[in-house]
């Protein structure tokens, strides 16, 4: 019986036991009881009156769960059942990077902050693919060559002082205010200017 009503019964079962597993998976959340009856060989015993209801076997079935896959990333659980709270972080970033945002590939969630490498959301009753995305660090700007000079045994010949990182210096010279030549990415801390 399922909150009382009969939904299977089996006559002249050999043996004091019987698994109603497939009825009461078959048949969902519920309580229920079982009543058994001897049966009597019709000659010489009667079959018995009902036994009194069995005690109430309440059956509630786990959840369905659903997965959570992670590009670049991790969660926690990595499945769950709907409603669960689920915890999502982005690995580590490529050198040079940062994490930017989450992307939703699959699955209707609503992040507590997609901007945050470690975020959260409540679990849908279907699958989520998530994955993490990074963009390039805006680079350092270098301090200005400091130290301009003449070189006082060469004409022409100008210097300055090194630059932290730099891995090569633009040059130009100008004559009266007017640009008259420029090089670029060159590899030192002095030029000659004496043939311009």
């Amino acid at each position: 019986f399922k909150d009382g009503q009969k939904i299977t019964d089996d006559s002249n079962h050999p043996s004091t036991e019987y698994d109603f597993t497939e009825y009461i998976e078959y048949a969902g959340a519920g309580d229920y009881t079982f009543v058994v009856m001897a049966a009597g060989d019709g000659v010489i015993y009667a079959d018995s009156p009902l036994s009194e209801l069995s005690p109430v076997y309440h059956y509630a079935p786990a959840p369905p769960t659903y997965e959570i896959n992670v590009n670049y990333g991790s969660a926690e659980p990595s499945e769950a059942p709907a409603g669960e709270t689920i915890t999502i972080t982005a690995d580590a970033p490529p050198a040079n990077q940062h994490f930017k945002e989450w992307i939703i590939n699959q699955g209707t969630i609503t992040l507590a902050n997609a901007n945050e490498a470690t975020t959260t959301f409540i679990m849908p009753a279907e699958n989520v693919e998530l994955t993490a995305t990074y963009e390039q660090n805006e680079p350092i700007q270098l301090a200005a060559p400091t130290g301009l000079a003449w070189d006082t045994t060469i004409p022409g010949k100008a210097t300055w002082t090194a630059v932290s990182n730099a891995i090569g210096y633009h040059i130009a010279l100008f004559k009266d205010g007017q640009k008259i030549t420029d090089d670029s990415n060159h590899p030192s801390t002095e030029y000659d200017f004496t043939e311009y």
